[in-house]
């Protein structure tokens, strides 16, 4: 059951709060371009751009590294997958935090 909340706790955040990002922009009259697809094309991506491709690249390793660290563990969730997760969050949110220090 703490498996379970560990992801899902996770992915409700990021249900309600990206929705209502993607809500909250839609009413007021801004340009919403989260992965610069309407960008003139001689111009670069926002650093932004870069961090949110590796949040995503991120999630996705995460997840597909828990699915085959359990296979080959017959689903047990052991000490060593815990501390392995944990430091990549530490990483990632070590990462995340001098990223946006340094971008604002």
């Amino acid at each position: 059951m703490g498996g379970f909340a560990t992801y899902s706790g996770q992915i409700f955040n990021n249900y309600v709060g990206f929705s209502l990002s993607i809500y909250s922009a839609s009413k007021i009259d801004t340009s919403f371009d989260i992965f610069g697809l309407h960008k003139p094309k001689n111009e670069p991506l926002p650093a932004k751009h870069y961090f949110l491709m590796c949040e995503f690249a991120t999630v996705l390793g995460i997840i597909i590294f828990t699915y085959v660290f359990l296979l080959f563990n017959k689903f047990k969730l052991t000490k060593k997958m815990s501390l392995i997760l944990m430091t990549v969050y530490i990483a990632f949110f070590t990462f995340a935090m001098v990223f946006g220090f340094l971008a604002s």
